[in-house]
């Protein structure tokens, strides 16, 4: 029952999709322009809290359906800013919480605070805890792309030396995401266009935010410029995608399709990204028979002060339906 259970949640995690080919969108130019862009200041540091919840439903599986969510506590702080305005910074998740639940079983709860639920968690739960306190150096252009990633291999090493094989699967599968798709604001970066936008302007990305700790979803993503409320650029992104193949050995044919939206707010001032709310669906069928169907929620928020639980007060960022 147990391995059935990790089963569903390890479906969860590797279920990601392929893009497909999309039109740049036609945006009409008026009001306002405005550039958007990071700023860095060497020292500063940024603490973050990540709330994120999955729920799937997958049928002919027992328990046929998984609750997963995440509160992860990060902070980023700038070590150097670089010539033309890059820099290089350290990301550092402070705390993390997990709480997996399924139809009549017990819940599965990790915290990294809490000895006691570090030492009842299976092996496959509890390496994630591995990741708290861990640096990992990044290097970010002020339009928002991730260069460079490094730091990940002595933390690898260090995993192999301290962690049994269950243990460090969570960390490995989180190291190549990192190493393949760098992030410094675990999956949820922005990418910001070339040159000034104004009010109803749209741009495209090729890669759009989803929190890392949720699986992999990787989409083109558009970009929408809403409007300047206060100091906040207030920014909404969508994407959708799908895939279609052939499973080995079988004439069966695949089908997986997801959808991602959300919208976040840009400190123009400060030149911070201060808060983003977001959802994505998907499913995956196979025979005409659906196999998966999965929904992420999240939200990223800046505090003002770090393990606080204070934030600013921020224009309404909710989700576009």
């Amino acid at each position: 029952m147990r391995r059935l259970f990790f089963a569903l949640f390890a479906l969860i995690l590797s279920c990601g999709c392929r893009t497909l080919p999309t039109e740049r969108p036609v945006t009409e130019e008026i009001g306002d322009v405005t550039l958007l862009r990071y700023t860095f200041s060497p020292g500063e540091e940024l603490p973050y809290v990540l709330r994120s919840s999955v729920s799937s439903q997958a049928p002919g599986v027992i328990p046929s359906s998984l609750s997963v969510k995440h509160e992860v506590e990060f902070h980023r702080k700038v070590l150097e800013v670089l010539p033309g305005g890059r820099a290089k910074i350290a990301v550092v998740i402070d705390k993390l919480k997990f709480v997996a639940s399924g139809p009549g079983r017990e819940d599965i709860v990790l915290d990294s605070d809490d000895a006691e639920t570090l030492r009842r968690c299976p092996e496959e739960t509890r390496g994630i805890a591995f990741l708290v306190g861990k640096e990992i150096e990044i290097e970010q252009r002020p339009s928002g792309e991730i260069t460079a990633v490094t730091g990940l291999a002595p933390i690898y090493r260090e995993a192999l030396s301290e962690l049994s094989r269950n243990e460090r699967q969570p960390v490995e599968r989180l190291m190549r995401e990192m190493a393949n798709n760098p992030s410094g604001l675990l999956g949820l970066d922005v990418v910001f266009p070339p040159g000034p936008v104004r009010d109803g302007q749209s741009w495209l990305a090729e890669k759009g935010p989803f929190p890392m700790f949720c699986g992999r979803l990787a989409y083109d993503c558009e970009y929408l410029f809403k409007e300047v409320s206060d100091r906040y650029a207030i920014v909404e992104f969508k994407g959708e995608l799908g895939a279609a193949e052939s499973q080995p050995g079988s004439r069966m044919r695949e089908l997986r399709k997801a959808t991602v939206e959300g919208v976040f707010a840009f400190d123009l001032e400060k030149g911070t990204l201060r808060e983003m709310h977001g959802e994505s669906s998907s499913f995956v069928r196979a025979g005409g028979r659906e196999q998966l169907r999965t929904r992420t929620t999240w939200e990223l928020t800046l505090r003002n002060k770090r393990f606080s639980g204070e934030t600013e007060n921020l224009p309404q960022t909710e989700a576009p339906k």
